[in-house]
C-alpha cells in the first residue's frame, strides 16, 4: 500500500539562527558551481575522446580486416545498451546504494579503463589484434556502464539540490564537446604521429575522471550539499508510515508528473542525434573544387563539429539567466517536437553522397546557418527541461526525478542512432 507523506514546517524558534547562513550555497557557490560543471565535463570528455581516436584504432586493427570494418559499430553497441542499462540500474539503487559509493567507485574504474587503454596504445598488438579489440570492446562496456550510473547519479543529486547546478553540470557536458572538438582541428592542423594523438587523447581522460573525484568529494562534504541532500531543510519529509515506497511504485509516479518534459528531451535528442554527426558532418562545401583547406580539410570540423559545439554550450550559458517558457503549458514541448523541421533542412543541402533528393540549398551559409539555430536550440532546449523536471516532483522524489530525466535523455540518442542510418539511406 502506497504511503503517505506530509510536510510540516518546523517552527523558526526550533532553529538555529544561523542555520540559513550555515547552509546556504552563498559563500561558496562559485567553488560549487565549478565543481559540478567539472563533474559535467567528466561525464562526456572521456568517451568524446574514444570516439576521436578512431584512425589510432583502425592502425591498431589494419591486419585484422574483420574487425576493422566492424569497429565503429561495435562500438556503438557496446556504448549505448549497456549506458542504457546502467541508468536503469541506477534508478532501482537510488534508497539501496549510497551516492558516494556510486560516484566513486565508477570514476575510479572508468578511470582504470582509461589506464590501460593508454598502456595498450604503446604495446604492439600486431600478432594479437582480436585479443586487443575484445580487451578494448570489454572497457568500453565497463566504461558506459559506470558513465550510466555516473550521470544518472550526478542528475539525481542536482536535481535534488537547484536548478542551478543542473545547469552547471549539463553545461559542463557540453563544454566537453566543445573542447574535444577543438583538440581535434589542432589534431588535423599538426598532424601529429597517431600514435601520440591517442597517447595524449587517453591521458587528458584520466587526469579529467580523476579531477572529477576530487571535485565530487569536495562538493559532496560542503554544509550545502549535505544539508539539501539528507533533508535538513526547513520543510521536513515526515512518513506517515514507516513503510517505504516500492522503487517501481517511485518511478511510476514520477513518470506521471514529468511525463510532458521527459518525452520532450527524448525528442530533442532523437533529432540532435539522428543529424549529428552522420548528416551534418558529411555536409560537403559547394565551393570543394577550388582546392582551399577551409572548404576541405576543415570544413567538416568547423561547420560541423565546432559550429555545434559552440552553439550548444551558449545555449545552455543562456538558459542560466534568460528564460523564455515555463515549466508548465505546451510551449516547452512544442518548440523541443517542431525540431524535427531540420531533418529536411539539414538533408536538402549539399550532403554526400545523396541517392534521392536534391540539393536545394546549394551554398555553404546555408548549413552553417541551420546548424547555429539547430544547436543553440539543443543547448537551451535540454537545459530547460533537465532544470524544470525535478521541479514537478515533491521534494522527496526530486533525486529520481532527475535521474529519470537523463534516462529520457538516453533513449533519445538511442532511438537517433537508428534515425541516422535511416536518414543516411533515404536522403
Amino acid at each position: 500500500m502506497m504511503t503517505e507523506v506530509d510536510y510540516i514546517i518546523l517552527p523558526e524558534e526550533s532553529q538555529n539562527e544561523n542555520e540559513g547562513e550555515i547552509y546556504s550555497d552563498t559563500i561558496n557557490r562559485p567553488k560549487i558551481y565549478f565543481s559540478f560543471f567539472l563533474i559535467g565535463i567528466g561525464m562526456l570528455l572521456p568517451w568524446n575522446f574514444f570516439i576521436n581516436a578512431d584512425q589510432y584504432f583502425k592502425s591498431k586493427l589494419k591486419n585484422n580486416e574483420s574487425d576493422l570494418k566492424l569497429f565503429e559499430s561495435a562500438f556503438s553497441i557496446c556504448s549505448q545498451i549497456p549506458c542504457g542499462i546502467a541508468l536503469i540500474i541506477n534508478l532501482c539503487l537510488t534508497n539501496r546504494v549510497s551516492r558516494n559509493g556510486r560516484v566513486i567507485s565508477t570514476l575510479i574504474l572508468s578511470t582504470i579503463c582509461f589506464i590501460v587503454t593508454t598502456v595498450l596504445v604503446n604495446v604492439d598488438t600486431s600478432a594479437w589484434t582480436d585479443k586487443f579489440f575484445y580487451i578494448t570492446l570489454g572497457c568500453i562496456v565497463i566504461i558506459n556502464i559506470c558513465s550510466g550510473i555516473y550521470q544518472g547519479t550526478i542528475f539525481g543529486i542536482t536535481g535534488a539540490i537547484g536548478p542551478r547546478y543542473i545547469q552547471a553540470s549539463i553545461t559542463g557536458v557540453s563544454f566537453a564537446g566543445l573542447f574535444a572538438s577543438i583538440t581535434d582541428i589542432i589534431s588535423i592542423a599538426i598532424g601529429n604521429d597517431i600514435q601520440i594523438d591517442a597517447t595524449v587523447y587517453f591521458t587528458i581522460a584520466s587526469l579529467i575522471l580523476c579531477s572529477c573525484i576530487v571535485a565530487y568529494v569536495y562538493v559532496s562534504k560542503t554544509p550545502f550539499v549535505v544539508h539539501k541532500l539528507d533533508g535538513k531543510s526547513e520543510m521536513k519529509e515526515i512518513p506517515s508510515s514507516d513503510q517505504e515506497i516500492g522503487v517501481f511504485t517511485r518511478i511510476s509516479m514520477v513518470v506521471k508528473m514529468i511525463y510532458p518534459l521527459a518525452l520532450s528531451v527524448t525528442s530533442l535528442y532523437t533529432i540532435t542525434i539522428g543529424l549529428m554527426p552522420a548528416i551534418l558532418c558529411d555536409i560537403k562545401s559547394v565551393d570543394s573544387d577550388n582546392g582551399s583547406a577551409i572548404t576541405n580539410k576543415y570544413f567538416s570540423a568547423l561547420t560541423g563539429f565546432l559550429i555545434f559545439n559552440v552553439g550548444d554550450l551558449s545555449g545552455r550559458v543562456v538558459s542560466g539567466n534568460v528564460v523564455l517558457v515555463g515549466k508548465k503549458g505546451p510551449w516547452l514541448p512544442l518548440l523541443c517536437f517542431s525540431r524535427i523541421l531540420f531533418i529536411p533542412l539539414f538533408g536538402l543541402c549539399n550532403y554526400q553522397p545523396r541517392r534521392y533528393f536534391p540539393v536545394v540549398f546549394s551554398n555553404d551559409l546555408y548549413p552553417i546557418l541551420f546548424n547555429v539555430f539547430f544547436a543553440f536550440s539543443n543547448g537551451y532546449l535540454t537545459s530547460l527541461c533537465m532544470m524544470y523536471g525535478p521541479q514537478l516532483v515533491e521534494p522527496n522524489l526530486m533525486e529520481t526525478a532527475g535521474a529519470t530525466m537523463q534516462l529520457f535523455l538516453n533513449i533519445g540518442t538511442g532511438l537517433g542512432a537508428v534515425l541516422s542510418i535511416i536518414l543516411v539511406k533515404f536522403i
